[in-house]
């Protein structure tokens, strides 16, 4: 789903500090992005809360753009599990559409698959990303120490 983003070679980034993603079209605003505890963890439920900035979003966001939380395992770009939920228009969230400019929060929670090795994780506010992609934020998870805490 997300083949194009992050295509590009890039540096790997301390846990769970969050990067602009690109393509080799550009790059999509950057979103800010929190999770349980700070931590990524396999097996574990975590919770991500995604927001953008007033005047990060340049497009309204739509009844039908979500949040996508999408795994890529490192050795095996195919392997993308995805998790997703409305942006707004539902119970406790803000009313659609959202206005180009204007801040939002949105949470998910998931659990986090597990991969053999090194891993990505995407924050994606759009619709079909990377297609209709309004903003969105990367992470690189690797195995350097217990369970990745």
């Amino acid at each position: 789903m997300l083949s194009v983003v992050n295509s590009l070679p890039h540096q790997l980034v301390k846990r769970n500090d969050w990067a602009t993603c690109y393509t080799s079209a550009g790059t999509f605003p950057l979103l800010d992005v929190s999770t349980t505890n700070n931590t990524i963890v396999e097996g574990q439920q975590t919770d991500f809360t995604v927001s953008g900035s007033s005047g990060l979003i340049q497009s309204d966001i739509e009844a039908s753009d979500r949040l996508y939380i999408i795994f890529t395992d490192n050795d095996n770009e195919e392997n993308q599990p995805t998790f997703s939920t409305p942006v707004c228009g539902e119970d406790a969230l803000p009313p659609c559409p959202i206005k180009a400019g204007t801040p939002f929060t949105v949470s998910i929670s998931v659990v986090v698959p597990q991969f053999p090795e090194a891993f990505d994780v995407d924050a994606i506010i759009g619709k079909n990303p990377p297609d209709r992609t309004l903003g969105c934020a990367y992470t690189v998870e690797w195995p350097d120490s217990p369970k990745f805490k």
